[in-house]
């Protein structure tokens, strides 16, 4: 719908402040692209941020369109969890690796930056799952769940992803430093999401 009223953006320069805080923090992804590139544009010879543009790229793809690489694999491997594929193990091996892949886990480099997108890409998840319908509804989104047991939803399912598959790969230390973050940003974010969690193990 038009508006005459006109939007109140900030220059792109001023998200450089403070680098890299507003990076992580923003979740305009177009805008995170603009921010960075702009970036390496001031900074040509940084090579710290010529990797965190990178893994940037691993995740959303170098396509204008972004998709969240990191979304999609993780809804692959929670499909893939739920699926009774057991009959061809060795495809589904084969599955759970490339989707690894693309969440990241066997990054060549494991390092700060990696990290920090995983915290990035951890805010956006929970966020999302707590905001969204997705773990608040029954089967056939005919009724709702309680908090609690949404909470519990969102638990199961980092538990599923970041320990249960990767073992099923010998994957479990390589995904390790997921599991943390992704828990971590549970606690942090939900009421009593150590207890949920502690029930969970």
């Amino acid at each position: 719908m038009f508006s005459l009223k006109k939007k109140n953006e900030k220059p792109l320069d001023d998200y450089l402040k403070d680098w890299p805080i507003q990076f992580y923090q923003l979740s305009d992804v177009p805008l995170r692209d603009k921010c960075i590139r702009r970036y390496l544009d001031i900074h040509p010879d940084s090579t710290i941020d010529q990797r965190r543009y990178d893994i940037f790229l691993q995740r959303f793809g170098v396509k204008e369109q972004k998709v969240d690489g990191y979304f999609y694999n993780w809804n692959l491997l929670k499909a893939e969890s739920e699926s009774s594929s057991f009959l061809n193990k060795k495809h589904r091996q084969n599955n759970l690796r490339k989707y690894f892949i693309g969440l990241g886990v066997l990054s060549t480099t494991m390092d700060d930056l990696q990290k920090e997108e995983w915290k990035n890409f951890a805010e956006m998840f929970v966020e999302t799952s707590i905001n969204g319908a997705s773990y608040g509804s029954t089967l056939m989104g005919l009724g709702k769940v309680s908090d609690h047991n949404k909470a519990v939803r969102i638990a199961n399912d980092i538990y599923t992803v970041t320990c249960l598959l990767p073992r099923e790969v010998y994957l479990e230390k390589e995904a390790s430093v997921l599991r943390t973050i992704m828990e971590d940003t549970f606690k942090a974010k939900i009421e009593g999401g150590d207890e949920i969690l502690s029930h969970i193990h």
